[in-house]
């Protein structure tokens, strides 16, 4: 809902493209943050769990708005057209989901979280998108989306481990919130490479 508020918003857009750098390193300790909290307030108040969940996809939306937007333009179709491009990057994000999930359900598999990589992508990301503004690089971008596309596979494989394997684990909301940041890291680097190659 908030990547198709954005993407048809006018004013909302004009924001988000003359924020500059800064504007969009907020976004991303932002995108971080959010889930992060949201996740403490699912597991210390299990009924305000929805409405935490509702809140942080508003909010990823909103982030991810100008890239559907872009991917919609360089579908060359109109904000209310759907976009070839962003249609092809949520079947791909499916496919890719149901693929993971599957795997770890039928192999049992046990992933483990290390904290050390998370921050390590994470970390590069935090650097590489700011530069990569002044430097204006496909090559660079395409190195980006797939560092972005790695850390969500990862937490696909790693969330759904936990929720697979850990027979204590009993928290829909909390499994939800994590699948979530792995699904939205995912599509986010798909639909990056597609506009990647698009422009190219």
């Amino acid at each position: 809902g908030g990547a198709y508020w954005g993407s048809h918003s006018e004013g909302f857009l004009t924001l988000m493209f003359s924020g500059g750098w800064i504007f969009w390193l907020g976004c991303m300790f932002v995108l971080n943050l959010v889930p992060t909290i949201a996740l403490r307030v699912a597991e210390n108040t299990p009924r305000l769990a929805v409405p935490a969940l509702a809140l942080d996809g508003a909010i990823a939306g909103l982030c991810l708005a100008p890239l559907v937007f872009v991917g919609m333009h360089l579908s060359g179709q109109d904000v209310g057209g759907g976009g070839n491009l962003v249609s092809t990057a949520i079947v791909v994000t499916g496919a890719m989901f149901a693929a993971i999930t599957a795997y770890v359900h039928i192999n049992k598999t046990e992933f483990k979280t290390s904290g050390a990589m998370m921050w390590g992508l994470f970390g590069f990301a935090v650097v590489a998108v700011p530069v990569n503004m002044f430097l204006q690089s496909s090559l660079f971008s395409i190195i980006i989306a797939g560092v972005v596309g790695m850390l969500g596979v990862y937490q696909l494989a790693a969330s759904t481990s936990l929720i697979v394997t850990d027979r204590n684990f009993n928290s829909p909301a909390a499994g939800a919130l994590m699948l979530f940041a792995g699904v939205f890291n995912l599509f986010q680097a798909i639909l990056s490479l597609l506009i990647a190659g698009g422009r190219d």
